[in-house]
């Protein structure tokens, strides 16, 4: 007989297909899924399996006959499930097989399975698209598209924690808890009838989501008048629609004081707008007054000095109107002649007369 490297006997070993082990002790136990028979080791499926290790122990005909059967199942899925608790699995838990690895750990009451399946719901069916706190101040702004992925990373949500429930995944349940509480206070409408519909369910069937979420579905509630009121509620079918109704509510009153916001906006930038063309007319108006009064004081100036001059040649007429020539007085010292008129303080020559009344024509 042909030996391996590790001395071993070829023809003694046992290849076992959906764990890829290497034995020369034989499988002892039978597992027939969907009519396929798969020979598996006891002891490694007691190790991850209550299942199979309280079925065993029970004394039961399984344990007798060591044969376990699964009729309706999928052998595909079992080969899988077998993989992935190999002592070196080559196969892994992901968001795509999730599911399947869940129906088969619980129904097989593997806590290490679901313990692994919890991590990996946690992380990938979590890991989506959700609202921060920010975006509370700004939900109107949002695009429509931004808000179509934002409901279908919700729809992913409240997936998430159904599994949660169902298999008492106890971290997948609080991520769910904590985003949907951030989600109820900072995007309510995001939440339509059918979300709510269905987070109204899990209140109703489940303690650990009515503890964690009620308080928050609350306050888009009226005040209740007594806590019986608030058991009720739960209870009441028409809980989703008085929720949904409260939250259009708000988000229409939301959206006419950002619309009342913007047309204050509006109105107080027209009035800036006013006020600056205002302020430019009256600038314009200013310096039209003050080039106005210029050029009226300038021709009050000529008027005042028209005026003068007027004022003067009318003195001088009627000075000298009542003088036919210009008297005079002679300085018997200086042989001079001083004139009577209002030239009189001006000296002048004996045969000299005044100018004024040369020109008056006197002389």
């Amino acid at each position: 007989m042909a030996e391996t490297k590790d001395g071993t006997n070829r023809d003694e070993k046992v290849t076992y297909k959906t764990t890829y082990l290497t034995s020369s002790v034989d499988p002892d136990l039978t597992i027939v899924v969907g009519g396929h028979e798969f020979k598996e080791y006891s002891t490694i499926l007691r190790y991850w399996s209550d299942y199979f290790d309280a079925g065993l122990r029970s004394g039961m005909q399984e344990s007798e006959s060591m044969k376990f059967e699964f009729p309706n199942e999928d052998p595909a899925e079992w080969e899988w499930i077998m993989a992935l608790t190999a002592p070196l699995p080559s196969v892994a838990v992901t968001n795509a097989n999730a599911l399947t690895a869940l129906m088969w750990f619980d129904r097989l009451g593997s806590s290490r399975g679901l313990s692994i399946c919890d991590r990996v719901v946690r992380s990938e069916m979590v890991a989506v698209l959700l609202p921060e706190e920010e975006t509370s101040q700004n939900w109107l702004d949002l695009k429509p598209e931004t808000i179509v992925e934002m409901r279908t990373s919700l729809e992913k949500l409240l997936d998430a924690l159904q599994t949660g429930i169902r298999y008492d995944l106890d971290e997948t349940k609080a991520a769910c808890f904590e985003t949907i509480t951030r989600c109820l206070a900072c995007t309510p409408a995001l939440f339509e009838m059918d979300q709510l519909t269905t987070l109204a369910s899990f209140l109703r069937d489940d303690e650990g989501s009515r503890v964690a979420l009620w308080s928050s579905l609350r306050e888009h509630l009226p005040p209740p008048i007594s806590d019986q009121q608030d058991t009720d509620l739960l209870q009441c079918l028409l809980l989703p629609a008085l929720v949904h109704t409260e939250i259009l509510r708000k988000v229409t009153e939301q959206r006419m004081d950002r619309e009342s916001q913007k047309a204050q906006e509006k109105l107080n930038e027209a009035k800036g707008q006013l006020s600056a063309e205002s302020q430019k007319a009256q600038e314009k108006l200013n310096e039209a007054k003050g080039q106005l009064s210029a050029e009226i004081q300038k021709k009050q100036e000529k008027v005042n000095e028209a005026t003068r001059q007027l004022g003067a040649m009318y003195r001088a007429v009627t000075t000298y109107s009542s003088y036919h020539h210009c008297p005079t007085i002679r300085d018997g010292k200086n042989e001079m002649m001083y004139c009577r008129c209002s030239c009189a303080k001006d000296r002048i020559d004996k045969d000299s007369v005044c100018a004024p009344h040369l020109w008056r024509g006197h002389y």
